[in-house]
């Protein structure tokens, strides 16, 4: 009885040391995209980073603050990332580990958004894609201020049979007062 006893104990305590070395590899990461965001002269719009880890796959995502009285979806410059893709994915050699800021392409007839690394170089070309939803009136009391919130994704690509994997950034924002979503990604 006493060794089953001690057993669960070694489990629990297995157990516990993994989440602190999840949850200080999740706060290392914060801290290392906003330390980065910093040295690199971007403000980040406060207190949010989206985390997702999936095999060989690392994205750390944070909304970077807009220019004064310019709306967040519309901004130029919209993400600070942090990617790691595998060495045999596509665009391991274009986009290497490290910090790239997500940015708009001017004067697109079909928006389309730029990776550039921290040296100011446009590593390469994707498709921005931009939802507006008119939302139905809320229920309840709508909060008083309006949300926005950082994501961060990585998913199979159902659309190819699950053969590619999708690394996605993500910002929203809900101007509640109006009743309009915005959903960004790239």
């Amino acid at each position: 009885m006493e060794r089953s006893q001690a057993q669960q104990t070694t489990k629990g305590d297995s157990v516990a040391e993994q989440l602190r070395t999840i949850e200080a590899f999740r706060d290392n990461l914060a801290t290392s995209l906003k330390e980065a965001a910093t040295q690199s002269n971007v403000e980040l719009l406060t207190g949010d980073v989206a985390i997702a880890v999936r095999g060989d796959y690392v994205i750390n995502n944070a909304l970077i603050a807009p220019p004064k009285d310019v709306p967040i979806e519309e901004a130029d410059r919209i993400f600070f990332v942090y990617l790691s893709l595998p060495a045999n994915h596509v665009h391991a050699e274009k986009i290497p580990s490290g910090f790239y800021t997500i940015e708009r392409v001017p004067e697109q007839k079909n928006p389309r958004a730029k990776v550039v690394n921290l040296e100011g170089t446009t590593v390469l070309e994707l498709p921005l894609n931009i939802r507006k939803l008119e939302l139905s009136p809320p229920y309840g009391t709508p909060p008083e201020e309006d949300v926005i919130v950082a994501q961060a994704t990585i998913e199979q690509a159902h659309e190819t049979l699950y053969q590619k994997t999708r690394v996605q950034a993500h910002g929203i924002r809900c101007h509640w007062s109006i009743g309009v979503w915005y959903w960004t990604w790239v």
